[in-house]
């Protein structure tokens, strides 16, 4: 019960972020610049144990998307992951007040 109110908090918080800090312009380096600063977050998220699932596999689609040229769609995939990652921390912040309610 405690891992699905959790994971149901999770996406309560994605559906609430905001997309202003996360957006790009699109130029032939931003996709590389939203790609870095995705995997930075994730790997925040990472050392605290609450890296989602997806977020690996997006990360290299992302990275294959700007190798081929497709910037605009390698950004949009490289901001999802980085607001996934984001909300994997907050997620680790809630997790640790987390425990029975008597």
């Amino acid at each position: 019960m405690k891992i699905l109110l959790i994971t149901l908090f999770a996406f309560g918080l994605i559906a609430c972020e905001s997309n202003e800090d996360s957006t790009y312009h699109h130029s032939a380096n931003s996709a590389h610049e939203a790609i870095a600063s995705a995997k930075a977050e994730n790997n925040k998220t990472k050392k605290l144990g609450f890296e989602w699932k997806s977020n690996s596999k997006m990360l290299k689609k992302a990275m294959k998307l700007a190798k081929a040229g497709k910037d605009a769609e390698a950004i949009k995939i490289a901001n999802q992951v980085r607001r996934f990652a984001i909300a994997g921390q907050k997620q680790a912040e809630v997790a640790k007040s987390a425990g029975p309610n008597f």
